[in-house]
């Protein structure tokens, strides 16, 4: 069954050394990491 759905968001977080995570700042993703994973979130989502 299709569904129309939408993504919502998308968040890196670095993992800490009790377990627990933090956010990282968009300026501090590498460039190509934020290139790669938008790419796939476009493919994912069928906006080619």
């Amino acid at each position: 069954m299709n569904r129309t759905v939408g993504l919502g968001a998308l968040c890196f977080w670095r993992v800490q050394p009790d377990g627990g995570r933090a956010a990282v700042r968009l300026g501090d993703v590498p460039p190509v990491l934020l290139s790669e994973t938008y790419h796939d979130l476009r493919v994912i989502a069928g906006g080619f």
